[in-house]
């Protein structure tokens, strides 16, 4: 218990040296991850070291909101170097919360974690440059052994929350070569079919003055940089509940968009929601109408 509030003051102190946006230590090369990663990975997988795993996820948690925070409102307020250190740092903190037993030998908590720290560290060089490695990279290869079936990636470049082995990876997928079967395909044809009408419902019903209440703003909190916001027309439960939320399409949002409620109901769509499929994000299945910043 000592050595890991050791470790974890160590990691407040590097985060309040971020003065002219250099973060010393705070990078991927910095020592302080590999000695925590080796630390979290030692811990006995036993009953009475759960208590300090919590610690050590509670700890963190608040490490990752402190980094977080150092995030401007506007990319520009920011240099690309220290937004690529303050990412690595957001990745190597996720990285670290899954090598802990009580999370890499629990299903969500691992693919989570994991997803999230290749996501951030894709955005910096030195991140990219350790994905490039493949199953070479001595983690990847190690938390490999803990995935899920559901999640047997077998490159950290693709790490889909399911991953559905023996279906072709088509970089873009023209309509015509969608099965007919395809819920994919059926809501890409009312789209190009119904464009005019949904984009209409946009002006008329979304940017109404009632409508502009119900926008979400912004859409998301977890974004590095620019800005969302959102008029959601559906939102998943996610994984085991996650949010409390109907599977149906919001019928207060339809009433200012009731052409379009009409025209995914007549597509089946979204197929989790008609089908009552699980979910296959933790808590991203959604409808909107969604305005994003460039450089988002």
């Amino acid at each position: 218990l000592d050595q890991t509030v050791e470790v974890l003051n160590r990691l407040r102190e590097l985060i309040a040296l971020h003065a002219d946006q250099r973060a010393p230590g705070l990078g991927l090369e910095a020592p302080l991850w590999q000695e925590f990663m080796t630390h979290c990975w030692s811990i006995p997988d036993e009953e009475e070291t759960v208590e300090i795993q919590h610690l050590i996820l509670h700890e963190t948690d608040k490490a990752h909101n402190d980094l977080k925070s150092m995030f401007p409102r506007q990319k520009s307020d920011i240099s690309d170097a220290y937004y690529e250190v303050l990412q690595e740092a957001r990745g190597a903190i996720s990285g670290v919360q899954a090598a802990l037993p009580i999370c890499r030998n629990n299903d969500v908590c691992v693919v989570d974690k994991l997803t999230m720290m290749l996501w951030r560290l894709v955005q910096s060089s030195a991140g990219t440059e350790l994905l490039n490695h493949g199953s070479d990279w001595p983690y990847f290869r190690m938390m490999q052994q803990y995935l899920p079936a559901h999640t047997q990636w077998t490159t950290p470049w693709q790490c889909p929350t399911t991953l559905l082995s023996g279906l072709e990876a088509r970089p873009f997928w023209p309509p015509e070569a969608l099965p007919e079967t395809s819920a994919a395909g059926r809501l890409a044809a009312a789209l190009r079919r119904h464009a005019t009408e949904i984009a209409r419902e946009l002006r008329e019903g979304v940017m109404s003055k009632e409508g502009r209440a119900l926008i979400k703003d912004p859409a998301w909190s977890g974004l590095s940089r620019g800005h969302w916001v959102a008029f959601s027309i559906y939102r998943a439960e996610g994984f085991f509940g996650r949010n409390s939320a109907v599977r149906q399409l919001d019928p207060l949002r339809c009433r200012f968009t009731p052409r379009t409620c009409q025209i995914l109901r007549e597509a089946g769509a979204p197929p989790g929601m008609f089908n009552q499929l699980p979910s296959l994000q933790g808590a991203q299945e959604v409808v909107d109408f969604l305005r994003a910043d460039p450089g988002t």
